[in-house]
């Protein structure tokens, strides 16, 4: 069984979009399917990923770079029984105020 990825630009709904499609046989024709929705598709351009490397070495992620899923930062802990860390909201003026 195949499971190369592919880049692949196809039309969905009548517009032009790039997903990961796998190549597969569909009976006695070579045919293409994107995995994450089973939808078949038909591109008209499409790249291996794993030749991306062979173009670019993409390296480790920069110092300081933002994680998708911050995992290793604490949550904030708030001290809700001491006044000074409670937050103070001016009061909301009346029509007699007014």
């Amino acid at each position: 069984m195949q499971t190369d990825l592919y880049l692949v630009a196809h039309k969905v709904r009548g517009e032009g979009t790039i997903d990961c499609a796998l190549r597969i046989r569909i009976g006695e024709e070579d045919g293409w399917i994107i995995p994450t929705s089973g939808h078949r598709a038909y591109p008209y351009w499409h790249f291996k990923l794993s030749d991306l490397f062979a173009y670019q070495n993409i390296g480790g992620a920069p110092l300081g770079l933002r994680d998708h899923y911050e995992v290793s930062a604490e949550p904030k802990k708030n001290n809700y029984t001491d006044r000074e860390t409670l937050v103070r909201r001016e009061a909301v003026p009346t029509l007699e105020d007014i």
